[in-house]
């Protein structure tokens, strides 16, 4: 952090007016701001050792020179997780889904409304705060002889590897992270793939996953990891509601 106990934030626009009326907003606000006007000049900055330790938000135009705010948002995931809330005078669905399917985690139009910006801002920093304080135990999910380490991406159950594709892995991944809660069709479909179907349908027209079939994606999850698919120990059918995974929360 640039001072103490103060959220700093990485401000991007190319409209000199909108990076004042930023910096004005969050410094009034107890903000450290750093504001640059170009992707690259967020890149290098970003990229330089331990720096991007050094901001808790960015705030990106999408309308940017050279490299646009959707390539400078997905360059950034690759190298930090710090909340991004993208600004942009597009509003359209397919806009927002786009920003929000390649790593963004919230889309604000312009003209904004000062008080909803930090609104949201405090709303993520909140979020962040509690994902980093629960990252170190959420690293690694064991329940009954299975075993995830999410820094690895590895499966293991009673001790041996099994291979998962990318659906199964966050559909066992979710499913261990709410143990003993009951979870509808609707709620795991939101939870893990409502954003990809949404940008899929909207740009594409395809629609590769629904509710309902989520129900083949846990039977295939089933035959791997239950010893008799037919009579499951782990994920457990709620007839007329959805599942639920191992024993009863407290």
């Amino acid at each position: 952090m640039i001072a103490e106990n103060r959220h700093t934030i990485l401000a991007v626009d190319d409209d000199p007016v909108v990076i004042k009326l930023l910096k004005r907003i969050l410094i009034q606000e107890q903000f450290e701001v750093l504001a640059v006007q170009t992707a690259n000049q967020a890149l290098d900055i970003l990229t330089r050792p331990n720096n991007t330790n050094e901001f808790d938000l960015a705030i990106i135009d999408l309308m940017l020179p050279e490299i646009d705010g959707l390539e400078l948002c997905r360059r950034i995931r690759l190298i930090s997780q710090i909340p991004i809330i993208i600004l942009s005078a597009k509003d359209t669905d397919v806009d927002k889904i786009v920003g929000l399917s390649i790593g963004a985690d919230d889309y604000l139009t312009k003209p904004f409304n000062p008080q909803e910006l930090v609104a949201r801002i405090r709303a993520l920093l909140r979020r962040t705060h509690r994902y980093e304080t629960a990252s170190a135990d959420l690293s690694l999910l064991t329940y009954n002889g299975i075993e995830i380490n999410r820094e690895l991406y590895q499966v293991k159950l009673n001790g041996e590897p099994i291979e998962l594709s990318p659906r199964l892995y966050n559909l066992l991944c979710y499913f261990m992270q709410n143990v003993g809660r009951t979870l509808t069709r609707q709620g795991i479909f939101e939870a893990l793939w409502s954003v990809e179907q949404k940008t899929l349908s909207t740009i594409k027209g395809e629609n590769t996953i629904s509710p309902r079939t989520i129900d083949v994606h846990i039977r295939h999850l089933r035959e791997l990891i239950e010893p008799n698919p037919a009579k499951p120990i782990y994920i457990k059918t709620i007839w007329g509601v959805g599942y639920k995974f191992g024993v009863e929360t407290a």
